[in-house]
């Protein structure tokens, strides 16, 4: 997979954790309340170059992943920390929204050589449902080493794991026909966030069209204001294609929760233009 066709993937995953709402306000308290200790690279520490992978130059950004994947195993435990970063213990260092997507730079950066993360990003998936969509950033981050580990766990007993790890396999070009079922599984969760992420994750994958609209349609249903406005969204993102929603979403127009009545909306809009 190509550099760029990467970040396009995680640009999208991550516009859909913005917009759920999920991910940026987590309190993790690291073990023993202590961060892992930093590696340098020619001088300036990990954090420094991690800051540098978003600078404007090509040149400045190459330098800074060259300098993350020079430090290799050593720079993981800081990266780990940071997707479990505190918000209130930030102080100087920016917003807890910040020191996790530099921790997914830096997954992508260090690729394969951080493939000792993953069993523990999984873990960080199941018991955490703030941080999971972060943790499976990160595992996209690490590319195809991740793609074994991540579809074993389709068939693991954890609802949010099995999410979560189609959705990072959808970003690394897997086959739709294996992501599908436990992302259409996901819609019938028992947790809010895994029914709203499965729902986000299926507008990604797109086809077959004529499973996944019933599909979102039936969500369009759900108790919770939150996984409706999801599913509003990912109707919206799928178009033209979604057009058998629009009666139940023009339903939705009148729904008792603003956020849902503005969503519902939007995806209106989007699908019949």
């Amino acid at each position: 997979m190509s550099d760029s066709s990467s970040k396009k993937k995680l640009i999208i995953l991550v516009a859909a954790i913005v917009v759920l709402g999920i991910g940026a306000g987590v309190v993790v308290t690291l073990m023993g309340g202590r961060a892992a200790s930093e590696p340098s690279y020619q001088g300036k520490p990990l954090s420094a170059w991690l800051k540098q992978i978003d600078a404007e130059t090509d040149a400045a950004r190459e330098e800074a992943q060259r300098a993350v994947r020079s430090m290799g195993e050593k720079a993981v435990p800081v990266l780990v920390a940071r997707l479990r970063t505190p918000t209130d213990s930030l102080g100087k260092r920016g917003t807890a929204s910040e020191q996790q997507g530099q921790a997914i730079n830096g997954f992508s950066a260090l690729g394969k050589l951080a493939a000792p993360a993953i069993p523990g990003l999984l873990a960080m998936i199941k018991e955490n449902e703030n941080v999971a969509p972060m943790a499976s950033l990160a595992l996209v981050g690490i590319g195809d080493a991740a793609i074994a580990p991540l579809t074993a766990a389709l068939t693991g007993d954890n609802d949010r794991v099995r999410v979560h790890a189609a959705g990072a396999l959808w970003s690394l070009k897997a086959d739709p026909q294996v992501i599908l079922p436990p992302l259409l599984k996901g819609l019938k969760a028992k947790e809010d966030d895994v029914r709203s992420y499965a729902a986000v994750y299926l507008a990604g994958v797109g086809q077959p069209a004529d499973k996944i609209v019933p599909a979102l349609v039936e969500n369009l249903k759900d108790a919770k204001p939150a996984v409706r406005v999801a599913t509003c969204q990912a109707l919206a993102k799928m178009g033209k294609s979604a057009k058998t929603a629009l009666p139940e979403l023009q339903k939705l127009e009148q729904d008792p929760d603003e956020s849902v009545r503005k969503e519902a909306q939007s995806a209106v809009k989007k699908i019949a233009k």
